[in-house]
């Protein structure tokens, strides 16, 4: 792992076709290899992207907030009937009372901790594939500000490509058998709500009569949003992870392809004459961020090409081996992709399932709306 260079003495902001890019790039080969050749220990950056996803964590103590108001919902029903929250007490429905908040209170903080534990998990996991995506990015201006701290990995050297994919494994199975304890719990809980979640629709569109008290009607409302909600940005965090897929051989690819023109035209781009001075990219007839890619390469290409006393064959075969490398990594992440993405309930979370979830519950509020205004669903016919 190398970082793309810190030192102001050592890098140069260019001009490419007449733009302003917010890129930085080595003078020349020799601040090439100084810049781009501090190596990182990948044990150290797992710790380290571990560490910063920790701390950006959403945060346990939010818990206790939803738990005392789980607790005090009775108390707010029976003021909304009764006008008291301790109407018709007597000695003994006080001391049942504070002994139902204490127990009661500790056995859903255990349950809630646990489901909202299941959530911070799926954040971090989706900070910390993010923050592993960014070392594969040198376009660090495209990156969210709090990614742009990692260092890049050398795009040119296949161990520092491979050690990036090993880590991404690890990052990638970092905590598997938690999850699978999450997916365990969060299919009871998800069981469990979603048979009472029924029994209210059907109960609320007068298809069954029930004898549901308004104190078990708010509790069970309550903990259905509180449960599915926290599902929902699983699965939402889950589709961060699993689109990071993509986006990761969306960057090899690119990478790929401009390795490509530069072997397939190696004698032009690598002439010695434009090793310290700007190469005439709008010529070539690249988009410009594949220009970009370009020039880093070039000056990555320049650093080995000096620093081995390599021929232009002999970076040609440096170049097919880079590319084999990448090919073999993105193969990886498409089989990754395909058969273990990150699921949750069963369901592979994806953007997609998103929106089938979200027009289902929009269709079931339109539809809990115009039976609140006494009007029929079907339009009156």
């Amino acid at each position: 792992m190398t970082d793309l260079g810190k030192s102001t003495e050592e890098i140069d902001q260019k001009l490419v076709s007449g733009k302003r890019y917010s890129l930085y790039l080595p003078k020349n080969s020799e601040a090439c290899k100084k810049g781009f050749g501090r190596s990182v220990d990948a044990k150290l950056m797992m710790r380290e992207i571990s560490l910063f996803a920790s701390s950006i964590q959403i945060r346990r103590k939010w818990v206790f907030l939803f738990v005392f108001l789980r607790a005090i919902i009775p108390y707010i029903i029976r003021w909304a009937q009764f006008g008291s929250p301790v109407y018709g007490f007597g000695v003994d429905s006080y001391l049942y009372s504070l002994l139902d908040i204490i127990f009661g209170t500790l056995f859903l903080l255990m349950n809630y901790i646990f489901i909202l534990a299941g959530l911070i998990d799926f954040q971090r996991r989706s900070t910390i594939m993010k923050a592993c995506s960014a070392m594969l990015n040198p376009m660090k201006s495209q990156l969210e500000p709090k990614f742009r701290i990692f260092p890049t990995v050398l795009m040119t050297c296949t161990q520092s490509m491979h050690s990036w994919f090993q880590m991404r494994l690890c990052l990638m199975d970092l905590g598997r058998k938690y999850v699978n304890r999450i997916f365990i719990y969060s299919s009871t809980f998800l069981g469990c709500y979603l048979f009472y979640a029924i029994i209210l629709i059907l109960q609320y569109f007068d298809l069954i009569n029930l004898e549901i008290s308004p104190i078990f009607q708010a509790i069970a409302l309550y903990d259905i949003i509180f449960t599915l909600t926290n599902i929902f940005a699983m699965l939402f965090y889950g589709a961060v992870v699993n689109e990071q897929f993509t986006e990761d051989q969306m960057l090899l690819m690119k990478q790929k392809s401009v390795l490509i023109y530069i072997k397939s035209n190696i004698e032009t781009i690598m002439h010695p004459c434009y090793e310290e001075k700007s190469f005439p990219l709008v010529e070539l007839g690249l988009p410009k961020i594949n220009q970009l890619y370009l020039k880093i390469y070039q000056n990555l290409l320049f650093g080995i090409k000096k620093k081995y006393n390599y021929t232009n064959e002999q970076l040609g075969n440096h170049i097919l081996n880079v590319v084999h490398e990448l090919d073999t990594i993105r193969e990886r992440l498409d089989m990754d992709s395909s058969y273990a993405p990150l699921k949750l309930l069963g369901f592979k979370a994806s953007y997609s399932l998103l929106n089938r979830i979200y027009t289902g519950i929009a269709t079931l509020m339109l539809a809990m709306a115009q039976k609140m205004m006494n009007k029929p669903i079907d339009g009156g016919y």
